[in-house]
């Protein structure tokens, strides 16, 4: 009896302090709403509530030359209650002037994605005179160094600074890889760093690796002189057929504290996209470009009843970002879970290569030998100018039967009555009833606690998605008016992949139209998709009218109309 009302005890202390465990909560903040291309800012994403499982993701960033950045945290004990908030801090400084940059952080914290609230910052070419304003190492804005140090204190010479730019490849299909560098060779000695910035491409889908991924450094000899060479890198994913220019990059640096920051731009490039073919193509294309394998792994033995981890890897070279779920077999005689993913990809000078592995929970319902069937994919080889489609090999595990429930203990002699009732007052029945119907009312409490919670996440995701559904449909209208039924489908189907994966918390890129069809309320976008993808690898002979580009337009319109009920 004592051993029920210390767990009774437990359960309701747990349950308690369940519900008084505090919603995350994320915040993103900039120390002034303007900045100037000559000045720094800090950008701080708040996270309290939880612990998050990385840093955060911040949408807007790219926008700006990451200076320096920190993280602390802060813990505090009140009334018993701990609290802890971990601060991430970017020192940045605006890659362009004249933009109104919509920052938001996107963080996972106990195993939930939490958006944080946007916040704007119009960058201005000079002196905006809310941020830092960038200042000379050195006490009292003196140099601490002599100018001698940095090239001599003397002007930038013809040949001592260069800039080129080139592409992996000249000719593609379309969703094909394109690595895109610009290489920064340096005659002489710098003041301050080198900012990259790479062109605003149209028609693209654009993947910029991490910085470890991004740079190199090396010695290069050009035109007979030595330099110092730095490259810079970012993919480049062709969405339409034809031929497309790749205006030029820039980078900006400061030669010597004696003069002003320098910006010089590359050489422009053209890139000749073809049509993928429709000649064998799969009705179930995946819309992978690349050369793939698949493979699938899992115990040999397992327990019937008891959960097991079946791993498919897909690993490849191409465009890596799109790898959808794998077509699954009927997996009979297992319950199955929807997986988890987790990426390791590498990009290089040469292209992206990697592998997504899905990770499935399955738990065997009957004993024996069962085999779970080949996992399939499709893709197109532009290697081959051909569709393939690959197959993991089937997977045999051998089910014992599950754990025998132990045997009862022996039951005790049955107590005898003392002569006088002097039973504890937590041992009553009428105490435990009271203390079961508490247990249960914050149970009921906590279940419409959490109920709650997932709808104030759920509104909280809405609204910046419509926002970004609205910009991308209002470039859309633009592209339309241009006459540009690429850049206009291009953008109408980020419109809705964008939308759906923030309102049903997807990956945009990597979620097939079979995959959207389940989701409730998303037959329309799902067909405004359809149609962006034929568009998109129509002949460039018959491309689509202003009419058709207009009904799409008021269709994916009435799609996230029909998704925001």
């Amino acid at each position: 009896m004592k051993r029920l009302v210390g767990a009774l005890i437990s359960l309701l202390l747990f349950s308690a302090a369940a519900l008084a465990a505090e919603t995350p909560k994320v915040a993103i903040e900039a120390e002034a709403p303007k900045a100037g291309l000559d000045e720094t800012m800090n950008i701080t994403v708040s996270i309290s509530g939880g612990r998050p499982e990385g840093e955060p993701r911040i949408e807007g960033i790219e926008h700006f030359e990451i200076l320096g950045t920190s993280a602390g945290e802060q813990v505090s004990i009140v009334n018993m209650n701990i609290s802890s908030t971990k601060t991430y801090s970017y020192t940045v400084r605006p890659k362009k002037a004249g933009e109104k940059i919509q920052l938001r952080a996107r963080v996972a914290v106990n195993g939930e994605k939490y958006l944080s609230n946007t916040f704007e910052v119009e960058t201005v070419q000079s002196g905006g005179g809310h941020a830092r304003r960038q200042q000379p190492p050195g006490f009292f804005n003196q140099p601490l160094f002599p100018p001698q140090m940095f090239g001599g204190g003397r002007k930038p010479q013809k040949g001592d600074f260069i800039l080129n730019a080139r592409i992996s490849q000249a000719r593609v299909y379309a969703g094909q890889e394109v690595v895109y560098t610009l290489a920064f060779y340096r005659g002489a000695e710098l003041f301050a760093n080198i900012n990259f910035q790479p062109p605003e491409t149209k028609g693209f889908w654009t993947e910029v690796p991490p910085e470890d991924q991004r740079y190199s450094s090396s010695a290069a000899k050009l035109a007979g002189r030595q330099y110092e060479l730095t490259e810079s890198r970012i993919m480049l994913y062709p969405l339409t057929p034809g031929t497309v220019n790749i205006p030029p990059g820039a980078v900006r640096f400061q030669p010597n504290p004696m003069e002003p920051p320098i910006t010089i731009r590359s050489n422009e490039l053209t890139l000749t996209v073809l049509p993928l073919p429709e000649n064998g193509k799969p009705q179930n294309y995946s819309g992978l470009v690349g050369q793939f394998s698949i493979k699938a792994e899992a115990p040999k033995t397992a327990m019937s009843g008891k959960p097991l981890t079946l791993t498919v890897s897909v690993t490849g070279i191409g465009n890596l970002y799109a790898i959808p779920k794998p077509l699954e077999p009927s997996l009979e005689g297992f319950e199955r879970y929807e997986p988890e993913s987790k990426d390791n990809f590498v990009r290089t000078a040469k292209g992206s290569q990697g592998n997504r592995t899905f990770s499935y929970v399955l738990v065997p319902q009957k004993e024996g030998k069962l085999t779970i069937g080949p996992f399939s994919l499709n893709a197109f080889n532009p290697q081959t100018g051909k569709y393939e489609t690959f197959s993991s090999a089937p997977v045999e595990v051998e089910v014992a039967a599950g754990g025998l429930p132990s045997a009862p203990a022996p039951s005790a002699p049955p107590a005898q009555p003392s002569a006088t009732d002097q039973t504890p007052i937590y041992e009553h029945p009428a105490f435990l009833a009271v203390g079961i119907a508490i247990v249960i009312a914050l149970m009921a409490a906590g279940v419409y606690l959490q109920r709650r919670n997932q709808i104030q996440r759920d509104q909280q995701r809405r609204k910046p998605a419509r926002e970004e559904a609205e910009e991308r449909l209002k470039k859309a209208k633009d592209s339309l008016a241009a006459g540009d039924p690429g850049a206009f489908y291009a953008e109408l189907e980020q419109a809705i992949r964008q939308y759906i994966a923030q309102r049903f918390d997807l990956a945009a890129v990597s979620v097939t139209q079979e995959e959207l069809a389940k989701k409730p309320g998303t037959e329309k976008a799902v067909a405004v998709l359809r149609t962006c993808v034929s568009a998109r690898y129509a002949p460039a002979d018959t491309p689509p009218n202003a009419e058709q580009m207009r009904i799409a337009l008021d269709e994916a319109i009435a799609a996230i109309a029909e998704m925001e009920k």
